[in-house]
């Protein structure tokens, strides 16, 4: 089980480590699958999906940047701490990736900035919704009076509209090594609609089946 991050809280950063998991590479944090509540986010284009090459189910995801509230400048702070301290861990660890020329890769980091260099919007994070291998979503919806509701390919599209704000908690699914490319996998464990004003008690334990976002903001 995960261990929730509070990126408010002193974190210490020596206990982020690289290690695989079966095959694929992952990154911990005191041992624990790293696992983080954001502040608030806000998705200017709404939800994407696309084929997957490797199953018949379709990958959903969606582009977000940080909203403007009282957490964001921890959060970012916090943030891109962490987009370093991954860069730093996977140049130090090269032999998970069966990299010998550390020249040849690039870091990509969990921000996508614009190509469009006139572009007004800041920097976007992309993030998966997580799925099981009968092509359901695993990943928990909240409505604005935390009620629980199941995503599904036809109401994900209402449910998390362009222009939308909402609050996550989201784990580093994986790093992979493609096309001399070191990619991030940050997949969304629970999104809840933004509220502010309002807060909520957080359940002390790590079950992804109750709310554990706090709208605090």
């Amino acid at each position: 089980m995960s261990n929730i991050i509070n990126f408010d809280s002193e974190i210490n950063w020596d206990l982020f480590k690289l290690g695989k998991s079966g095959r694929q590479i992952k990154l911990y944090y005191n041992k624990s699958i790293v696992c983080f509540q954001t502040s608030s986010l806000y998705t200017p284009f709404g939800v994407n999906s696309y084929s997957n090459q490797w199953t018949d189910i379709d990958t959903f995801s969606i582009n977000c940047s940080f909203l403007d509230t009282i957490n964001k400048d921890k959060f970012t702070t916090f943030f891109n701490k962490l987009d370093e301290k991954i860069k730093s861990l996977i140049y130090e660890n090269l032999d998970l990736f069966n990299i010998v020329d550390e020249n040849v890769i690039k870091y990509c980091s969990m921000y996508k900035k614009q190509q469009n260099k006139s572009s007004n919007y800041p920097p976007l994070i992309n993030l998966n919704f997580k799925r099981d291998t009968n092509g359901n979503f695993s990943t928990i919806y909240y409505n604005e009076n935390s009620e629980q509701v199941m995503l599904t390919e036809s109401n994900i599209y209402e449910l998390i509209p362009k222009k939308s704000c909402f609050k996550t908690i989201l784990s580093i699914n994986k790093i992979s090594f493609y096309n001399n490319s070191i990619y991030i996998n940050i997949v969304i464990d629970q999104i809840k609609k933004n509220i502010k004003n309002k807060s909520e008690t957080s359940n002390t334990t790590n079950d992804f089946t109750k709310l554990l976002i706090l709208d605090d903001d």
